[in-house]
């Protein structure tokens, strides 16, 4: 059993990578192992533009939430690990929020590589960011779909979550 500490498209990362082992007729034990070692080299980071789900659920305070929604502020963060949300960055406008994630990502060390982008009605901005990631790792491997489930409620409309690998 594994506890990630994460969602969406950091597990979506995951569970490919065990299902590519499976196919590889691995054993058990070894799938275990090496699954144990994935998730040391895989992040997860979130853009939110509303924090309205995460106050109603009392994850963060309300007068925070309000201030990021009067503002027009977007909030740039990562699951830590422990599996906390942990803001990295506010910064006001998609076009600074794309540069924010992009020096995130080299921060985290991501070389280009496998990434996965759930976004929630918001394809354009998911599209844009994108892009954005492959002018600055051209061997990116991106995937884009629309989050669902829990995913979707707390990330909001406008929200955008991203798994990556990363050099650990």
């Amino acid at each position: 059993m594994f506890d990630t500490l994460s969602t969406g498209p950091e597990m979506r990362l995951f569970v490919e990578k065990i299902a590519s082992m499976v196919k590889e007729h691995l054993p058990f034990e070894e799938i275990c192992e090496k699954a144990k070692d994935y998730l040391k080299s895989t992040r997860l980071f979130f853009v939110l533009e509303s924090l309205h789900c995460l106050a109603q659920n009392g994850r963060v305070s309300k007068l925070t939430a309000s201030a990021v929604e009067m503002l027009g502020m977007r909030l740039i963060g990562t699951a830590s690990t422990e599996g906390t949300l942990e803001v990295l960055t506010k910064v006001r406008g998609k076009v600074k929020a794309k540069l924010a994630l992009i020096n995130h990502l080299k921060d985290a060390l991501y070389k280009g590589g496998r990434l996965a982008i759930s976004y929630v009605e918001s394809p354009e901005f998911a599209r844009s960011v994108k892009d954005a990631i492959l002018a600055e790792f051209p061997n990116a491997d991106i995937s884009l779909y629309p989050a669902r489930g829990l995913c979707s409620y707390y990330a909001e409309r406008g929200g955008l979550l991203l798994g990556c690998e990363c050099e650990s």
